[in-house]
């Protein structure tokens, strides 16, 4: 919904800006390491359940940092990425780089406006100046 807003604003700005996302899936880097939450045994970073199962899971559903990065880097530097489009994964968590299809929710004009003010927010409005 941000995209979309961000991707009307500069449109209407007459700027030549894309607004692409990208999504990386399940990559096996060190961000696993520090997740919060499920503190069951008192330390910080992950609990002793998600210690036991990340290993099996990783194994099994893990794709390896780099092919992680292939969304981000088809997102960036395909000459056939066009403003809105979305790539992640082929299989959500792992896989080829692919252009996905937005849910229907993620472009509502209602949802725009929510996501946009929260932004706004949290780090302050964003005015979008016209192209030159």
């Amino acid at each position: 919904c941000f995209t979309s807003a961000l991707h009307k604003k500069l449109v209407a700005a007459g700027s030549k800006v894309k607004v692409v996302v990208a999504a990386p899936g399940v990559a096996d880097t060190n961000l696993l390491e520090n997740i919060p939450g499920g503190k069951s045994d008192g330390e910080d970073g992950p609990s002793w359940v998600f210690k036991l199962v990340a290993p099996a899971y990783g194994a099994l559903m893990m794709q390896s940092a780099e092919d992680g990065a292939c969304p981000l880097l088809t997102a960036m530097f395909s000459n056939e990425v066009q403003s809105l489009d979305f790539y992640e994964p082929s299989g959500g968590a792992s896989g080829p780089a692919t252009k996905k299809e937005w849910e229907p929710h993620c472009c509502s004009e209602a949802n725009e406006a929510v996501l946009w003010k929260a932004s706004a927010a949290a780090v302050g409005e964003f005015e979008v100046p016209p192209s030159k």
